[in-house]
């Protein structure tokens, strides 16, 4: 939401109008880095199963390797 309000409309509001416009910022910078963190946990999740996968593949070709 970039800065907010300018400095010259802060100071024609209220103090009450001045802590709901920070506390409204404040909400929405927290709701996009709920999401951002929601975004990256996913991220991790499918990188570990990648990880989980590719380790049982090496574990195969170990395997095949030894046999042979």
């Amino acid at each position: 939401m970039g800065r907010g309000l300018e400095q010259s409309a802060l100071r024609k509001l209220s103090p009450r109008a001045v802590m709901e416009s920070r506390l409204t910022e404040i909400e929405i910078k927290l709701a996009l880095t709920e999401d951002l963190v929601d975004t990256l946990n996913l991220t991790v999740h499918r990188q570990q199963e990648q990880i989980d996968a590719l380790q049982r593949q090496l574990v195969q070709i170990y395997q095949q390797m030894q046999a042979a």
